[in-house]
């Protein structure tokens, strides 16, 4: 490397080019982003289109991606059937050993001497 070589040289200002990079969506409403949510099946070019964007989506990967949905549900609700069955379990046993300690404050009363749990004369 000679003396000239490592010498810095400013970038000319006034030979920059303009920007020649321009994006423009091609969307309609300009909207970025679009779940499809009503989408229009034509049986005669067998097809499947978005109402609101008017894309043309593969059917198998629509297909795919609601029978995903679908079963993320089902799951959902399997989850839930069981946690209400649970719930329920332990409401259940919970009312019996309501019942069973009301029966043992009751049969304490009765006895000779007993005390009273509320700190009233009376249950």
């Amino acid at each position: 490397m000679s003396d000239g070589d490592k010498v810095i040289h400013a970038f000319p200002m006034s030979e920059l080019p303009e920007n020649i990079l321009a994006h423009e969506s091609s969307k309609p409403n300009d909207s970025y982003y679009c779940g499809h949510p009503t989408v229009s099946c034509d049986d005669h070019t067998r097809t499947v289109s978005c109402v609101k964007c008017g894309a043309v989506l593969d059917a198998f990967n629509f297909v795919l991606t609601n029978a995903r949905h679908i079963q993320q549900a089902w799951d959902n609700y399997r989850q839930a059937k069981a946690k209400v069955a649970e719930l329920n379990e332990t409401i259940g046993r919970l009312s019996k050993e309501e019942k069973r300690l009301r029966a043992r404050v009751k049969n304490l009363q009765s006895k000779e001497g007993a005390f009273n749990v509320h700190g009233t004369d009376k249950l």
